[in-house]
This record gives C-alpha cells, structure tokens and sequence, in this order.
C-alpha cells in the first residue's frame, strides 16, 4: 500500500507511528541494515556471476553511503526513548561500516571509543555483550594502525572479562587475535603459546573444530618463520583428522615442537587429548570444508619444501576438489569469514551425527567467526602452487607455463578496477600481499622460460618480477633471488663472465638462514652454478652434476653448521663412489671426515679418512699422469 493511499484512508504508516513513539532511531537503524543487505547482494552477485551487474560498484558505493548517513543521523538525534545501551549499539555499527566498508580509520576508532565509554557507563550485565565486541573491533583496528601495544592492552581487558563470565566464544575470539598480535610484533614464543592454550581450551569444551583452528594458524606462523620442522609437527597433528590422512599417506611423529613455554615446558596440545584412546582421535573430524582447504595449502606448501613431488600432486588434487566444495554461499565467505561451530560431539560416526543434529539443531549451534585468507586469494595462490608443482615435474614447461600465466591475469584483475573485482577496498588494505604473490608468479614462470631456453621472455617476465618486488617493498628480500636468475639466464646463454658477476652478488649475501631464508637458498645455488663453471663443460653430465651437487651443498651448510651437512656431503660421497667419479668422493670424503672431528666424533673420522684413502691413491696417479686436465680446466676441455 502506498502512502498516498494510506493517507486517504487514514491509516497512520508504521515510519510515521515509529516517529510518533519517538523511536525514530529504530527506523534509522533498520534503513541502514536494508541498505548494507542491498550492498552485500549486490557484491556476491558481481563477484560470482560475472557480467550480470554492469556498473554495479557506483550503486554499491551509492548504498554504503546511505547506510553511513542513517547510521550517523541514528548516534546524533536525541530521544528519550533511546537507551544508553540504543546508542553504544547505534556507534558500534557505524563503526563496524566504516571499517568495514571505507578507508576511514580514524573516525572508526573514534566512534569505537565513544561507544566503550557509553558502555562502561551501564549498569549491569546487559551491555556485556556489546562491550566485548567494542573490544574486537577496537582491536582489529588498532592492528589495521599498527598500533599494537594499545592492541595487547585491549585484549588484555577483553581477555580477562571473557574468562570472568565463562564466555569461551569470546576467548576464542581474543585467543586469535592476541596471537596475531604477538606475531606481528616479532614475539614468536608469545604467539605460539597464545595458540596452544587457545588449543587446549577447545580441546577442553570438546570444541574440535576450534583446535584445528588453532593448530593450522600455528603451523602457518612456523611456515612464515621457515621453521619447517615445526610446521610438519602441526601438519602431523591435523592429518589424521581431516579426512584424507590415507590419501597423503602421513604418520604420527614422536617429536614435539621445538618452541617451548617461559617455564620451559614443550608447546604440546592440550593433555586431554593426551588421554584417549587412538580410536576415539580417529573418529574425530574436522566438519569445516574451509579449515580442509587450508590444510591442503600449508602441506603442500611443506610437501614442496622437502621435495616430495609425488604427495605434493596428490594433495594438490585434494585442494583443486576442495575449492569447489568450499565456494562461497555469502558475501562474508566471499570476504574470507567463515563460522566454526561450537561444542562438535567426539563421535563422529553417523549415528553420532544424527543424534547430535537432533539435540541442537544447526540453524541454532554457537559459532564464532574467523576471517581467513578471502576465497580470491585462496583461489589465485591455489594458481601459484599449481605452476610449482608443474615446474617440479620437469616434464610438463607448457602446463606450469598455463597455470602461472592464467593465475598472473587473475591477480592482476584484482588490481584492476572493474565490474569483476571483488572488493576493490579489501585489495587496497592487502596490496603487499597481491604484489607478493604476483611477483612469486613471475618469478616462477621466469624459471619456465629458462627450461624452455626462451631467454627474450624470460627477461621480460624477469623485469616485470623486479618492478613488482619494489612495488610490494620487498626489494632487499628478493634481490638475491632475482640477481641468481639472472645468473642463470647468463649462464644458459654462455655468458659466463656475466653470469659469474650475478652469482658473485648472491655469494656477497650474509644473513642466516633463519633471518633471510630466500637469500640464503639463492646463495646456496649460486654457489653450485659457479661450481659447475669451474668444473667445466666435461662435467655437465646428470651424475656427475648429482654428485658435485651433493658436495657443494654439504660444504656450503657446514660452513654454517647446518644438520644437513652430514646428510649432503654422506649422500655425495656415496654417490661419487658408485660412479667412480674420484676427484667429487676425495672432496665430499675429507669434509665430510673434517665435519667429523669438529663435531668430536672421533671414530667416524678415523673410519672416513680410511674410506678416503683408495679415492685419494687413484687421484694422486691420475694427476701424475695428468690424464685429468681436461676435468680440471675448461679452456683444456674445449680444444680436446
């Protein structure tokens, strides 16, 4: 009915009854949600169904704007009828859209603070739920200024109220972001502990899918931090719990990870867990499809690491899979935020399930919301892993070539504003991220043009790599690797005076491992690629390049103490022995009998230096009769 009939007939209008009563701020309030419902739908068609909304961002902006201005008249107008706890309200939804939806930051955290005072003012336990998301949001913004400190004090105060009054949601909630805090203000330890006590509350309250939250974003920090070990100690954890452990093949280590408590305690999971039976774990299953889908990234990103080729494809399949069961239904799964149930039942089995679901139906069951990586960044770095994994193969250029060069157009178009970006502003706020993975895309396929021997395409792509490694500020972390890929481009093309300049650049790199572990691996290669200069064109044959490898790696990780130093040089020794290659099995043979002595292993030196002694007789001779020269020097090797 419209108002001018309603006018005629004499019927009051419910906006004009809603005015009379002095509840005008209700009527505010319900425009404003109508407004940002209209803005979310519109987002999730455009962003699923491309094409279907032409010009739909200027309407999208149009729609937030309204939003804002009901929001702003609703926290202005003065009416007896609305509540102190009406406008903590009214300011923390005002807030949540500014944040949310504009790049208005400062006026965000203004309402928020404004918003907390009018909170603490109310007496009673009726604001206690307002004032604990005052504290999230108050937190995710001052992460968003970097402004940490501030960050640990709020949670600190969250944290505390949240435990008072037994909301385990909400501690949750802090758990998360008190770890991210922590980590982005460099305190490992902190972060992790953070996790694990957030993990053994959820184990606690039988909230399953809660501690596999915890254990994936510890496992992800590990991976961040190139703590490889610790990461596969997570992934050991979830397998068997994810649906697939039969599929990747995974046991369960005995270790624990390396991190331990201030009172020195191992970061173990919760004891709880310690106490059931193997049977009970199994039947436990990670439920959330998205928790699945990062699973599947983290391993293969471990899988990739430790060379394992074949469970890398395996599981990569499982994530091609996985992205189509967790497509987004909202517009917030479209933004990365996705709800884990409370309180999963330990059986898991399917009378388990049904007796659970007839107890609480799924409509009503507690959640608490977690944003992770959007579904566009899941779905652009699943483009990425796929050319890696391609380019492992060796086999399939062409394949690695499509993924990579199909995965840079996406990217890219999320840096385009157009009708099929999903959140222009989302990419703004992630743009360092963007620049990486664009740039790792680049870098990769450049490594395609190189096994291709198409050098003009792998210089392009080779630029286009450098400018976006200085658009993300991630120049000095990267240059050691674009200065080794240049290397190689010379030395492919024969360039070798020029190649040895690059490669000399990368041997000037002096961060540990731990510190900078992109250039210490770009390092390590330059220093193989100029073995291989030395050596000369006589030695480049696929096992004696096996075996020079091994021992130029066992070298170069002993002149830094790495534990794999024995396991490189033993495996070129060995190597060198079967293929009678005797100069590699004197040079793995001796370092590695130094390796021992310095690391007081006694008896091992006196057996190698016995195992030495035949491959250095036969050198000896052969350099008496100098039947060597054209392995030991190139200008020797090309005019024989």
């Amino acid at each position: 009915m419209s108002h001018a009939t309603q006018s005629l007939t004499g019927a009051p209008s419910p906006e004009a009854s809603f005015v009379s009563q002095g509840k005008t701020h209700l009527l505010l309030w319900a425009m404003a949600e109508e407004y940002l419902e209209q803005a979310r739908s519109l987002c999730f068609i455009a962003a699923t169904q491309a094409g279907s909304q032409p010009g739909w961002r200027a309407r999208h902006e149009d729609l937030i704007l309204c939003a804002i201005k009901c929001l702003v008249a609703c926290v202005s107008i003065e009416s007896p009828s609305m509540t102190q706890l009406d406008k903590a309200k009214s300011r923390l939804r005002l807030a949540q859209v500014l944040f949310e939806e504009t790049e208005s930051l400062d006026r965000s955290e203004e309402e928020v603070t404004k918003a907390i005072i009018i909170a603490d003012s109310i007496q009673g336990s009726s604001a206690l739920e307002i004032q604990l998301r005052l504290y999230e949001l108050q937190t995710q913004i001052y992460i968003a200024t970097k402004k940490f400190r501030l960050a640990k004090n709020t949670l600190r105060i969250a944290s505390a109220e949240a435990a008072k009054q037994e909301l385990h949601n909400w501690t949750y909630q802090f758990c998360f972001l008190k770890a991210r805090v922590h980590f982005m203000m460099d305190d490992v330890a902190g972060s992790l502990t953070t996790l694990n006590q957030g993990a053994a509350l959820a184990d606690q309250k039988g909230d399953f899918d809660i501690k596999m939250a915890f254990w994936m974003v510890s496992g992800q920090y590990s991976l961040m931090l190139s703590n490889w070990d610790q990461a596969m100690f997570y992934l050991h954890k979830m397998t068997p719990h994810m649906g697939i452990a039969e599929l990747l093949d995974f046991t369960t280590p005995t270790s624990t990870p390396t991190t331990t408590t201030d009172e020195g305690a191992p970061l173990a999971p919760s004891s709880p867990l310690a106490q059931r039976t193997p049977r009970e774990l199994d039947r436990q299953q990670c439920q959330s499809q998205q928790l699945r889908v990062f699973f599947l990234i983290l391993y293969i990103f471990c899988m990739i690491r430790s060379g394992q080729l074949e469970k890398t494809l395996v599981a990569l399949t499982a994530l091609h899979g996985g992205l189509d069961g967790a497509r987004p239904k909202d517009t917030d799964e479209l933004q990365g935020v996705f709800r884990l149930f409370l309180k999963n039942c330990i059986d898991d089995s399917p009378q388990g399930r049904q007796n659970a679901s007839q107890q609480i139906p799924p409509a009503t069951r507690p959640y608490i919301c977690i944003r992770w990586m959007t579904f566009s960044q899941v779905y652009c770095l699943t483009y990425l892993l796929s050319g890696i994994c391609s380019k492992a193969d060796m086999t399939q250029p062409m394949k690695a070539q499509q993924f990579l060069v199909e995965g840079i157009k996406v990217v890219d178009r999320e840096f385009t504003v157009n009708d099929y970006a999903t959140s222009t502003l989302y990419v703004r706020r992630n743009q360092r991220w963007f620049s990486l993975l664009l740039m790792a895309m680049l870098l990769h396929l450049t490594d395609v043009f190189l096994l291709k021997f198409e050098f003009d395409s792998a210089q392009e792509t080779l630029l286009k790599a450098t400018y976006w490694a200085q658009v993300c500020g991630a120049w000095d972390l990267f240059k050691w690797r674009i200065s080794l890929t240049i290397g190689m481009m010379m030395h492919l093309g024969g360039r070798l005076e020029e190649a040895m300049d690059w490669y000399n650049i990368c041997l000037s790199h002096t961060e540990s491992p731990h510190q900078d572990p992109e250039g210490y691996e770009a390092k390590t290669l330059a220093l193989i690629s100029v073995g291989f200069i030395f050596s000369g064109e006589r030695y480049y044959n696929h096992q004696r390049l096996r075996s020079l490898s091994l021992m130029l790696l066992g070298n170069f990780y002993k002149e830094g103490y790495d534990a794999q130093a024995e396991k490189m040089l033993a495996a070129g020794f060995a190597h060198a022995a079967k293929t009678c290659n005797r100069i590699v099995a004197v040079a793995a043979g001796f370092t590695l009998k130094d390796l021992y002595l310095q690391t007081s292993r006694g008896i091992k030196a006196s057996e190698q230096a016995q195992r030495n002694k035949a491959f250095l007789d036969e050198v000896d001779k052969a350099f008496q009769a100098r039947v060597l020269d054209p392995l030991l020097n190139s200008q020797a090797s090309s005019t024989t």
